[in-house]
């Protein structure tokens, strides 16, 4: 196989449990990028909550809030925001919801009325009772609902939008339909000159799915979810165990 892009999901991928790169898998990276492959992230995070990670690993480009927006050498080439006539009516229809909070992704902040929201660190993530809000700009909605049935009355393809749910967690997460990680990856394969047959990419959970399943290689972590194993080429080992490293290493290097 001839890869020429490599881009991987970030939490329960690239990162291990205690949320960090491993040595071997930095050292991978760096290799393969000396061969001329290029490297991407792709994540739900907005991207200025991926810079910690950009520094040590220095990606070429990265791709965040779920695919929203491509940034290519800190430069952004590619948003696609969720439309605001439809933020406005979607927006009010989950505020209608008491038991669920919200986290608004814009480009530059992120506006929430969940305080554990708040608690993860100084990435730009400010306070909002969301008496006001600037529909503009809008990359993804993230969700906070302990039970997702609350939110199955809400059909999100009405707003021309996805709806996406998380491996284990509480968190859902909402963007514009045109905005998923394979559209964003299949734009920058463009930007690159690069054939969708020579991507690989690395995964975990649901959103990843369609990603891992049209791309070149798609390769699932062990720790994955099942769903996500089914559509794979490859099954490599865990996120604690350097599976992307190994796999580098084994087919690439």
């Amino acid at each position: 196989m001839e890869i020429k892009l490599i881009v991987t999901d970030l939490d329960g991928t690239l990162l291990n449990s205690k949320k960090c790169v491993s040595e071997e898998t930095t050292l991978a990276i760096a290799n393969a990028q000396k061969i001329g492959v290029h490297f991407a992230f792709a994540t739900a995070r907005p991207e200025r909550n991926t810079l910690e990670y950009a520094e040590r690993i220095k990606p070429d480009s990265i791709i965040s809030n779920n695919g929203a927006k491509v940034s290519v050498n800190k430069q952004a080439i590619r948003t696609v925001c969720i439309e605001p006539h439809y933020a406005k009516r979607m927006i009010a229809r989950l505020l209608q919801i008491d038991s669920i909070r919200l986290c608004l992704d814009y480009d530059d902040i992120s506006v929430t009325n969940c305080d554990d929201y708040l608690s993860w660190g100084n990435w730009g993530a400010v306070y909002s009772d969301f008496s006001s809000i600037n529909y503009e700009g809008i990359q993804k909605i993230a969700i906070e609902s302990m039970d997702i049935s609350l939110l199955s009355t809400i059909d999100f393809e009405d707003y021309d939008c996805h709806f996406y749910a998380n491996q284990g967690e509480k968190w859902f997460m909402v963007t514009n339909k045109q905005a998923s990680k394979y559209n964003a990856i299949k734009f920058l394969a463009h930007y690159y000159k690069i054939d969708i047959s020579n991507v690989a990419v690395f995964g975990d959970d649901y959103n990843d799915i369609e990603m891992v399943e049209k791309c070149g290689v798609g390769i699932a972590m062990d720790n994955s979810i099942q769903e996500l194993k089914n559509v794979a080429d490859f099954v490599c080992a865990n996120n604690d165990d350097s599976g992307i490293a190994q796999w580098i290493n084994t087919y690439l290097l």
